[in-house]
């Protein structure tokens, strides 16, 4: 729908038209960027190596491969927003934090976290109803393949996690893409970049749990007008991922097996402490208003959520994700 030039609905549609661009983009990055980088590793490797392909089972190859993954997953994304919203985050410049509450962050951790375990197991939900309706086979945990690495791969593994995906992650997904929308409205923020950053996995069992997790971080970055809060929690988020999920059966080593196992049990249980504190944080999270944003008083939350759904661009980039995922998923 086209609005009269000049008006909020015409200034957000132009905006919501970047937004499924860089949802478009990250699909095209997904299909086609990485295996430009592949290539261009593979040509470093040969030249360095005199092999083309990279043998992971070596730890210095597996550190080969994980650094081609982020320079294919982050380093176009954030060149071409960082240009596509130049202008949107100049303007962005003047936004303020948030009065702040006390141990505001940490319950809006553990509410976040638990809201995206109840995602996560309602993704398990539908997906065990998928394999019985029509034989699709239930999702197996990202990055399964990597389950013999050693200990040397495993911390290589860790480091990648939590420490290089959560700080390109959130300066890609909240603070980039979050601050242009924020002066439409804070809750439109986080649910657009939540929504960009569930999808951007193109993985089933990842995507409503991706969504929660990316929304409740978008909520912190907005209280807190900072990316930092959020790359911690980010972080931590994946170091209990890597404990509990990726951790791999055994390293060969008793002392090591041992202490790994103890770690990992750690974190499993954490996860089931986010059910449980995590709700309680959610109830008082609520009462506290910690979910109340600041709108702008021209248009109603009904209406702008109307002009960024109903852009072209946005439900085609939704639409062409998501059958990316079913298909990945079936495949």
């Amino acid at each position: 729908m086209r609005y009269p030039e000049g008006t909020p609905e015409h200034e957000l549609g132009r905006l919501a038209g970047r937004y499924g661009a860089s949802m478009l983009f990250l699909m095209f990055n997904y299909l086609f960027v990485g295996t430009v980088v592949s290539l261009l590793f593979a040509l470093i490797n040969q030249a360095v190596t005199g092999n083309l392909y990279t043998d992971i089972s070596t730890d210095a190859g597996y550190a080969f491969a994980l650094l081609r993954n982020a320079v294919s997953n982050y380093a176009a994304p954030i060149l071409v927003f960082s240009v596509l919203f130049r202008d949107d985050l100049n303007e962005a410049r003047s936004l303020v934090p948030y009065p702040k509450v006390p141990c505001e962050t940490l319950l809006l951790f553990l509410a976040g976290g638990c809201v995206a375990r109840l995602g996560g197991i309602a993704t398990n939900v539908v997906s065990a109803f998928l394999d019985y309706l029509f034989g699709i086979p239930q999702p197996e945990a990202a990055f399964s393949d990597m389950m013999s690495m050693n200990v040397v791969q495993f911390v290589t593994f860790e480091f990648f996690s939590i420490i290089v995906a959560p700080v390109c992650e959130e300066f890609i997904y909240r603070h980039i893409l979050l601050r242009p929308m924020r002066r439409f409205g804070d809750m439109q923020a986080a649910v657009i970049t939540g929504l960009i950053f569930g999808l951007s996995h193109f993985n089933f069992d990842q995507f409503l749990y991706t969504f929660l997790f990316g929304f409740s971080l978008a909520v912190i970055a907005i209280r807190r007008n900072s990316i930092v809060p959020t790359i911690v929690i980010h972080a931590v988020n994946n170091l209990l991922a890597g404990l509990s999920v990726y951790l791999p059966e055994t390293f060969g080593n008793d002392i090591v097996d041992s202490v790994f196992a103890a770690l990992g049990t750690i974190s499993t249980y954490f996860g089931l402490f986010l059910i449980i504190g995590g709700f309680i944080a959610l109830i008082i999270s609520i009462v506290l208003k910690l979910f109340s944003f600041s709108r702008p008083p021209y248009l109603t939350d009904s209406r702008r959520f109307a002009v960024i759904f109903s852009h072209p661009l946005i439900l085609v980039a939704a639409v062409a994700s998501l059958a990316l995922t079913f298909y990945l998923l079936y495949v």
